[in-house]
């Protein structure tokens, strides 16, 4: 059963408040507050699926018995010169100008996502975006 204290970005928030890891059960109480219908059962099922999306990890913890959670944080991604970062605006795709192709029209061209296909990037996104 959906728990409706359990959202994806409160998980991720709380997490990114203790970059060095947080235990499960210290996230359910984090989570739950006051409320005990959360059982840190549903909060391990739920991190078991966002390590499979590739948003959180495992990490060394001091308990012998619990898992340590840590967002994982995507790697740079490197762009050369005379291109740029940028994201799809669709899909989400992130990645370098050198990357996309190029949909050449009348009068201009546009940078295509290689994603999707669709000419949704942004001109230009900062490495903190």
């Amino acid at each position: 059963m959906r728990h409706p204290l359990l959202k994806e970005l409160a998980i991720m928030e709380a997490l990114r408040s203790r970059p060095s890891g947080m235990l499960t059960y210290v996230l359910r109480n984090i989570l739950a507050g006051a409320d005990r219908s959360l059982t840190t059962r549903q909060v391990h099922a739920k991190l078991r699926l966002l390590e499979c999306e590739g948003r959180v990890q495992k990490v060394p913890s001091c308990s012998a018995r619990d898992h340590a959670w840590a967002v994982k944080e995507p790697a740079p991604i490197p762009v050369r010169d005379r291109y740029y970062l940028t994201r799809c605006e669709h899909c989400g795709w992130r990645g370098s100008s050198e990357q996309c192709p190029v949909y050449r029209g009348w009068d201009d061209a546009d940078v295509g996502c290689p994603a999707c296909h669709q000419s949704f990037l942004c001109d230009e996104i900062g490495e903190g975006a």
